[in-house]
């Protein structure tokens, strides 16, 4: 929810900057603008992070189980490495949202994206620069 709701928000500051600067304004209310942005940016993208992280905590523990079941003399343990191997294999840990949007690093890219390309639209429809 806070994904849908920060986008609106960043154009809105992102729209402000733009005037501010226009009207010449001194860099301090640009700068904490900025600032503001950025910190709402950055909130719907910490999940991403995060879920990310785990993902490659998740892959250094396989890497560490198939190394085991490489080198390990006892053949009842291999056997439980394989079987957990597979178990992790067949559920993989990813987060989706509604199922469509899947929640790791590609989210914060996306918002960019998305941000970029409407300040774009924000700035050839208000005659901002002419």
């Amino acid at each position: 929810m806070s994904l849908i709701c920060c986008f609106p928000k960043i154009m809105y500051i992102l729209y402000g900057i733009l005037k501010l600067y226009k009207a010449r304004a001194s860099a301090l209310p640009i700068v904490v603008l900025g600032f503001g942005a950025l910190q709402w940016g950055l909130m719907p993208c910490l999940p991403g992070a995060v879920m990310e992280f785990a993902y490659n905590e998740v892959e250094k523990i396989k890497k560490t189980l198939v190394h085991q079941c490489q080198y390990n003399k006892d053949e009842l343990l291999r056997e439980d490495i394989k079987e957990f191997i597979q178990y992790i294999d067949s559920r993989p840990y990813k987060y989706r949202i509604l199922r469509m949007i899947t929640v790791d690093m590609s989210l914060p890219i996306g918002l960019l994206k998305l941000c970029t390309t409407y300040f774009i639209v924000i700035i050839q429809f208000t005659h901002l620069f002419e």
